[in-house]
């Protein structure tokens, strides 16, 4: 029997129902010096930096967001036979590392680190 390859689960409109920059943004709309500091961090360092910027605003509760319950099954039912699963996204490590403890399993994450924005093909 040949073993499992790990199964690797996008976070923004997979995981969640939502995009947790979309998210990150409208959380922080009552916040104008945040969000000039994250366009700042756009405009002089990419989209890796305003997405770091945002992070460390620390105001987003993606706990309170859209989970999609069918991913969330198959993320359990793929750990418990015994499977890896990763999360990989394209927001800041910290977003990720911040999801609720209902998939605290995971073998890891992948995720931006406020140089390298993690999309498109360099998530792949």
């Amino acid at each position: 029997m040949q073993p499992q390859r790990p199964l690797v689960v996008d976070i923004d409109g997979t995981l969640l129902r939502s995009d947790s920059l979309q998210e990150s943004i409208a959380a922080n709309l009552s916040h104008p010096l945040a969000l000039l500091r994250a366009v700042a961090s756009l405009v002089l360092h990419g989209k890796a930096a305003m997405k770091r910027v945002l992070a460390r605003t620390e105001r987003t509760d993606l706990s309170a967001l859209p989970f999609n319950s069918a991913t969330l099954s198959l993320i359990n039912d793929r750990i418990a036979a015994g499977g890896t699963v990763y999360l990989a996204t394209g927001a800041d490590q910290a977003v990720a590392e911040s999801l609720p403890a209902r998939v605290h399993s995971v073998a890891g994450i992948f995720a931006g680190d406020g140089v390298v924005n993690l999309t498109s093909d360099a998530k792949a």
